[in-house]
Parts: C-alpha cells; structure tokens; sequence
C-alpha cells in the first residue's frame, strides 16, 4: 500500500516497484507460509513438487499477479471486475470445504469490490466513473487475489492449473503488451495504447464495450478452467 500511495503522487521507477513486488511475494512465501508447493498432475507423469523452487516461483506469482492488474486497469470496471472473477470461484470451493479463514476474507474482499464497483462500474445511466483504483488499489488487488488463489491451491480447494484460468486475460494482455514492447525497441514500462482494451477501442468500440467483451471472454475462460 504504502508503495501505491508514493508511487500515485511521485511515478516511482518500475524497477523499483518491481523489487517490492518480489519482496512481497518472498514474505508471503518465506513468513506468512502462503507458497505454491506443488503446480498438480499437469502432466502424466504425476504431481510436479516444486520444492526448493516454491518460494521463488510464489515470488513470480505475487509479482505477475500485482503488474497485471495494475496494467489491464485501462478503462472503468474492467481491473475491478477481473479481480471479483477470481476472488468469487475461491469463495465458492473455500465454501464447499468450509475453509475458517479463506471465507471471511474472500467475503470481505467482495464486499469491498461491490461498494468500488458501484462506484467504477460504467453503468448506461452514468456518463462515467466516480471512484478510481489508482496504483495503490490495482497492486492491492493483485497481491489479493494471488494470496487467495496460492492459498486455496495450497489447501487442496482446487487444482493450482485453475488459477491460470482465472486470472488468463490479465496476464495474457501483460504478456503480450510485454512482448510487443520488446519487438519494438522499447521499454515494457513504456505507457502505450497496446493494452487488450486499446486493441478494441481502436477498431471502434466504446470504453464501455470493450470492457464487456474482455470480462466475457474471462468469464468464458474461468468456465472452461473450472
């Protein structure tokens, strides 16, 4: 949080924020116990045990997690909506398997993002938002919803290939403005209209649509996974 506030009031470097993400994703691995021990049978060969490599790669994790949301939060509606997807499927297995701690906080996380979104949301009648995410709430947003999907995957509510599908369009759109930074020339921290939503915006869709397909098309994914 306190790496949002600054970075919404003073544009902190990318490499920086880059380092607290990692930072974050070592602590949640290495003190809050909160790590991706195992990736399931992705294969036929059996479980893929992680191991030495759990707390490294739950470090990606909470890094990805936070930067993807961060930069797919583009248009109203669309990051909070994107982090509500994902934050209702662990509700729902934390639910079935009457998880003490995973319920409580994915409710209140929902809550939350309720009261966010009726004021983000571009609802017809409203000619546009009132609230918005900032730095502070995207990044927020991502180390919650990386912490509830690493946790539920941990605990066996679901298979840790289903948080791939759940978070799919976020890190597909960061990967893909990444790579097409890269084939230019330029920084990936460069601001450019080549996100996913500038993509339809561009062919001539409104804000407002664009959003729309893009939360379908997660919705379509996340069904799939599931």
């Amino acid at each position: 949080i306190a790496v949002g506030v600054l970075d919404d009031r003073h544009e902190l470097s990318a490499r920086f924020r880059l380092a607290v993400h990692l930072l974050v994703g070592l602590g949640l691995g290495c003190w809050a116990g909160v790590r991706l021990d195992a990736l399931g049978t992705l294969f036929s060969s059996g479980p893929i045990v992680l191991g030495w490599a759990a707390v490294p790669v739950t470090m990606f994790a909470v890094a990805a997690a936070k930067n993807s949301l961060n930069m797919v939060d583009g248009v109203d509606g669309l990051a909070g909506v994107l982090s509500a997807l994902p934050v209702v499927v662990v509700l729902y297995f934390a639910a079935l398997a009457g998880h003490p701690m995973l319920v409580p906080l994915a409710l209140a996380l929902i809550g939350g993002l309720l009261v966010f979104l009726a004021l983000n949301f571009p609802f017809p009648w409203r000619a546009q938002a009132t609230c918005f995410l900032g730095d502070t709430g995207s990044t927020l947003l991502g180390l919650m919803v990386a912490w509830l999907l690493i946790q539920g995957a941990q605990d066996q509510l679901f298979r840790p290939v289903l948080a791939l599908y759940l978070v799919a369009i976020p890190l597909i759109d960061t990967a893909g403005v990444m790579l097409r930074r890269v084939l230019r020339g330029v920084s990936m921290s460069t601001p450019g209209r080549d996100h996913l939503h500038h993509v339809f915006i561009d062919a001539g869709m409104s804000p407002r649509h664009a959003m729309y397909l893009i939360v379908s098309i997660a919705v379509l994914v996340a069904c799939t996974g599931m």
